[in-house]
């Protein structure tokens, strides 16, 4: 079953948190997902979703980290 989450390639990552704590809960047949039989896929798919959003989170946060690291250029 396609549950249409929104792909986090498109989205920024702010954006796909504030999809996932605003407009999640607002989603079309959430309550209907949740407590109908497709509740263990859903629930699946969604735990799929927020870790390629937890994986994007932290290769960008790794990438800054290394930005930070790197001396700076300074010209005299």
């Amino acid at each position: 079953m396609q549950y249409n989450l929104p792909s986090t390639n498109k989205m920024s990552i702010v954006e796909a948190i504030h999809w996932h704590t605003k407009k999640l809960p607002k989603y079309p047949n959430m309550e209907k997902l949740v407590n109908d039989k497709y509740q263990n896929e859903y629930k699946a798919a969604l735990l799929r979703w927020k870790k390629e959003l937890n994986r994007k989170a932290l290769a960008k946060r790794n990438q800054f980290l290394k930005a930070k690291k790197q001396p700076r250029v300074t010209s005299t």
